[in-house]
């Protein structure tokens, strides 16, 4: 009478009864709904996390920015310092060249004015001896007392004036 397909039937039916009777779906929807709120928790957990370190990054990211421009600052500091100095040294190199070419100048400028006078002392006693010579030979005695008292005399009178 009964076959196995109403058993089937029957025993389905008798487990469906037993599962609610027991409240199977709403410990399963229980259980579902823990899971649901532990993933939605756990979400929220890493959108905080991610948040965190979009903030973190920013930050990061801005004193980046700030110690690169400061970095820029420094740099360019030292580059106008260092030109400076180039300037500053090369003028001063320049200054002391002209200061030595200057005082060789002036030295040249005392060796020529020392030759040329040493050259006229030379001169001069040339001239001194050769007249010497000259009127030794050629003057007599009276002449050169005469040419003597008249030089003197001419001295002693430039003196006086």
């Amino acid at each position: 009478m009964f076959d196995a397909t109403f058993w089937v039937g029957i025993s389905f039916l008798i487990f469906v009864i037993l599962l609610v009777y027991k409240k199977v779906p709403f410990i399963v929807n229980k259980h579902l709904d823990d899971k649901i709120k532990e993933i939605k928790k756990k979400v929220n957990e890493s959108e905080k996390l991610k948040n965190e370190s979009e903030k973190l990054l920013s930050s990061y990211q801005s004193k980046y920015d700030a110690s690169k421009k400061e970095c820029d600052l420094i740099l360019e500091n030292a580059k106008k310092i260092a030109e400076k100095e180039a300037k500053d040294i090369t003028d001063k190199f320049n200054i002391s060249l002209k200061n030595r070419e200057k005082n060789l100048d002036e030295k040249l400028a005392n060796y020529k004015n020392q030759a040329i006078k040493e050259m006229q002392l030379y001169a001069t006693n040339i001239a001194i001896e050769t007249t010497k010579v000259v009127f030794d030979k050629y003057v007599g005695k009276e002449k050169k007392e005469e040419l003597i008292y008249s030089s003197i005399k001419k001295s002693i009178n430039k003196i006086n004036s």
